[in-house]
């Protein structure tokens, strides 16, 4: 490096490995604009991201399977009266996306409970606080001694029972306490809360996954918030998933939803803190809670303000049904929500867009005023190229780029976008070079080697190197070339053979076969037998694409130019000792005409003839010769060939 250069290094997590992260930032007055360092400074970059999320996979290792519930006939009775808490916990977990739902065992009796315990394993145990002959403090007791392991939580129909005492041990066998408000949200809650607490050490450590900490020693309070926290967070992480990759990633990057750890006195919660200091994504504290065993009115305020000393821009909630306590909270500076409000759902909703990083990103002067607005990558990386300095320095110094990177479980950008590299760049101009090479560096390698959902907004084959238009098979010719797609990158990553040299596969679109499907549906084509394949060809010429169709290959072509081959892909294509090769239909478009109308027609008259070519006599014969009876369908592989 030269004089007046930068080095940055930065120690992050890459699944089980550390990987050095060096970014190198010339403090210079001149920007490099060439394509040639453009290109070098992403290429460098890319190494550095994990492209096929390699770490989600490795996330959540821990899930509850089984839960064990313990109550009385009566208990349980008012609980399905109240609605099926196991439907109603499914259903919850299906609407949600969320994978593998509990299933539950009751017992009736801590005796009963105790026995089964023997016989089967359980994940977690809830238990009401009246079991008969045996409270839930001492069946809890019970279970500890035999599984010290195994999280106990009681769940009271009031708040006067959920309170745990303070003799006989009690709150060491009971984890946390829970008030059934009615409501099976509050169960989906308690299995999300004990999943965070025992996945969060690895998490953390692997992903840099964040964490909220829920300061609240009420258990009424508590089975309120929690709830209202897991409903937000699940779904505000799923609003902003980008919407380019396809739905197994969308469902890996889930996991790297923030992790809610619960505490219930200042000890606990500074405790809690301190261990996951560098991972804290924001603290919502109560106003008034336990500190030295001894119930402190200011406890809340003293421990935000404890923490606001030691990271000073920490999004900070102070929750209180005290509305005095809203001077107290603007000056430690925090944010106030009254937790008897009626609006507070939107009030947490609201801190979450604003201070969190959820919603679109809004560039701002630092005076507030507004200047553009993304709601993905894509039009972030293009803002960045317009926006004014200032606006890039101000939420470059306040790590706004990094809070929403994390939010959308961007974890190696939220790194490289944090605040502690912005106060070492003077040039705005240099900042935004580096900005904007990161960014694209991470769309490119999320795309490379998947097959991505098409989208008509999101769609950019600058970074798009193999999508798909539709949710069926791609067919046997196309499962093929995403394969070998799929390879490829990773053997240019891996094999040092490759990794000195340029293979590509050419930028392919491939329409799967429910666009043929509902083509023959929309039109109520039937096959003739006899029928010449001149007659089939004009039949389909003649037909016209579902609607859906026929705007997708409009957004497409709108952003593709240069000549294109559109091939066939059917169902039966490419099998093992059944090739089928060379009995469809395959065009070669120019794709140069000034007038797009011209362009479309051409391109829908090859995606219709090669439809057609599934019903032709050739594939039919040779579909009959080797034994083949079923039905063919066909999908369309569209490929820039230059």
């Amino acid at each position: 490096m030269g004089p007046g250069a930068m080095s940055i290094r930065l120690w992050s997590w890459r699944g089980q490995t550390k990987a050095l992260f060096r970014g190198q930032i010339e403090g210079r007055a001149t920007v490099m604009k060439s394509s040639e360092a453009r290109q070098h400074r992403e290429s460098s970059l890319i190494e550095e991201f994990d492209p096929h999320f390699t770490v989600f996979h490795e996330l959540m290792a821990f899930k509850v399977q089984e839960i064990l519930l313990v109550s009385s006939p009566y208990d349980a009775y008012i609980m399905e009266e109240d609605n099926s808490m196991a439907s109603r916990i499914i259903n919850e977990y299906h609407g949600l996306n969320l994978s593998r739902p509990p299933r539950i065992t009751r017992a009736t009796t801590a005796e009963q409970a105790l026995g089964i315990l023997k016989e089967r394993y359980f994940d977690l145990v809830i238990t009401m606080p009246h079991l008969g002959e045996m409270d839930g403090y001492c069946f809890g007791a019970e279970v500890k001694k035999k599984y010290p392991d195994l999280p106990v939580i009681l769940l009271a129909h009031s708040a006067r029972d959920a309170v745990v005492p303070a003799n006989n041990h009690s709150s060491t066998c009971i984890d946390n306490a829970y008030v059934w408000c009615c409501d099976s949200d509050i169960l989906l809650a308690i299995v999300k809360s004990v999943e965070d607490r025992l996945n969060v050490d690895i998490d953390t450590k692997k992903a840099m996954v964040r964490v909220i900490l829920l300061v609240e020693d009420s258990a009424l309070y508590r089975s309120q918030l929690l709830p209202m926290l897991y409903s937000e967070v699940v779904r505000q992480t799923q609003s902003v998933l980008d919407e380019g990759l396809n739905e197994k990633h969308r469902l890996l990057k889930m996991r790297a939803r923030p992790k809610i750890l619960t505490a219930s006195t200042y000890e606990e919660a500074l405790s809690l803190f301190e261990r996951y200091r560098q991972y804290i994504f924001c603290v919502m504290s109560d106003g008034r809670f336990p500190k030295n065993g001894e119930l402190c009115d200011n406890a809340g305020v003293e421990l935000l303000s404890t923490f606001r000393s030691k990271q000073a821009d920490l999004p900070l909630l102070l929750l209180s049904t005290e509305t005095a306590n809203r001077r107290a909270a603007e000056a430690i500076p925090a944010a106030f929500v009254e937790k008897m409000a009626e609006n507070i759902r939107e009030k947490i909703h609201d801190f979450f867009l604003r201070y969190l990083g959820f919603g679109d990103f809004v560039f701002c002067l630092p005076d507030g005023t507004e200047v553009g607005r993304a709601g993905n990558l894509h039009d972030f990386e293009a803002l960045l190229k317009t926006v004014p300095v200032e606006s890039i320095l101000y939420h470059g110094r306040n790590n706004h780029f990094s809070n929403w990177a994390m939010a959308r479980a961007e974890i190696s950008l939220a790194v490289r976008l944090h605040k502690r590299f912005f106060h070492l760049v003077t040039s705005g101009e240099i900042l935004r070079e580096d900005l904007i090479a990161k960014v694209h560096a991470l769309r490119k390698i999320r795309q490379q080697g998947v097959v991505a959902l098409f989208d008509r907004q999101g769609f950019d084959p600058e970074i798009m190197d193999f999508v798909k238009i539709g949710k069926g098979s791609m067919g046997g010719k196309a499962r093929g070339l995403a394969f070998i797609t799929s390879r490829l990158y990773q053997s240019m990553n891996r094999t040092a053979e490759l990794s000195g040299h340029t293979v590509t596969i050419p930028r392919t679109c491939v329409i799967t076969a429910d666009g043929f499907d509902d083509f023959i549906a929309h039109n109520n084509l039937h096959f003739r037998e006899g029928t010449a394949d001149n007659d089939i060809a004009g039949r389909f010429l003649q037909a016209s694409l579902p609607e859906w169709l026929d705007q997708d290959l409009r957004a497409f072509l709108g952003k593709s130019h240069g000549p294109l081959s559109v091939r066939s892909s059917s169902l039966l294509e490419d099998a093992q000792s059944r090739p089928y090769a060379g009995l469809y239909n395959t065009f070669m478009l120019v794709n140069e005409a000034e007038d797009f109308e011209v362009r479309y027609r051409q391109l829908q008259q090859a995606v219709k003839l090669v439809y057609a070519s599934t019903w032709f006599t050739d594939p039919r014969a040779f579909s009959r010769s080797v034994g083949q009876t079923l039905d063919d369908s066909m999908a369309v592989i569209i490929q820039q060939l230059a």
